[in-house]
């Protein structure tokens, strides 16, 4: 473990350790009241950190049942984004939001009272490859549920669509969506690579899938290349 947690630069290193600082701190109640207050502090910061200095105060705050403080902050600060910061795609830390979707259900109905943004951001969750934590409890398969039934999706990457497989395996949208993104011209290489797999997992067996295919590309002259594992590239 880190000496000092607070000056870690790794974000998922940094919310772990703060994290069982927190979980240690528990039975000792001089140390739980200094540890609050560097968390209060972090939860606060400013600068070019404080995405990441935020996203661990509060998981740890979070361990310590201190979802009042994390309120309290949330309902002074008015900001209507603060749920954007809670995923970062470049510095990966599933540490701190899985710690807010294991709260949540503590989290959300103090977020209500205060009149401050109580919904978290399903599609970045998805897109960073976090889907699986949001699936392992009762109201976040909800939460995706309704997501992928009723948001637009004009951009998917590659964990949307296992994510998407998941809750939605052998359905006729999944299908559907499976097929749009192979064909479409503008789908990005590894994502059509990840539709056709995922299309031959689950749909493998009638022969319309085979027929629609051979519609929407013709009758290939010859394989090109291997794009991926399990997947050709033809040329007409």
């Amino acid at each position: 473990m880190t000496p000092d947690p607070f000056a870690e630069d790794n974000s998922a290193v940094r919310s772990s350790c703060l994290m069982a600082r927190a979980r240690s701190a528990k039975d000792h109640v001089e140390y739980t009241k200094e540890l609050t207050e560097k968390l209060e502090l972090e939860l606060t910061a400013r600068g070019t950190e404080l995405d990441k200095r935020r996203r661990s105060a509060l998981a740890a705050l979070l361990n310590l049942g201190l979802q009042e403080i994390v309120v309290q902050f949330l309902g002074a600060e008015k900001s209507p984004k603060w749920t954007h910061h809670l995923v970062d795609r470049v510095d990966s830390d599933p540490i701190s939001i899985g710690a807010v979707i294991e709260y949540w259900n503590v989290l959300q109905p103090l977020l209500h009272q205060q009149k401050v943004v109580a919904e978290l951001p399903i599609g970045e969750i998805i897109s960073s490859g976090y889907g699986a934590l949001l699936d392992q409890k009762p109201w976040g398969r909800e939460a995706l549920d309704s997501y992928f039934e009723t948001e637009s999706h004009e951009w998917v990457n590659s964990e949307y669509l296992e994510v998407l497989a998941r809750r939605k395996k052998g359905i006729s949208f999944f299908r559907e969506r499976l097929l749009s993104l192979i064909s479409e011209r503008w789908s990005q290489g590894t994502v059509a690579c990840t539709a056709a797999r995922l299309l031959a997992q689950n749909f493998n067996s009638p022969p319309d899938i085979w027929v629609e295919l051979s519609e929407k590309f013709g009758h290939p002259d010859h394989v090109i290349g291997q794009m991926a594992h399990g997947v050709l590239s033809t040329q007409r």
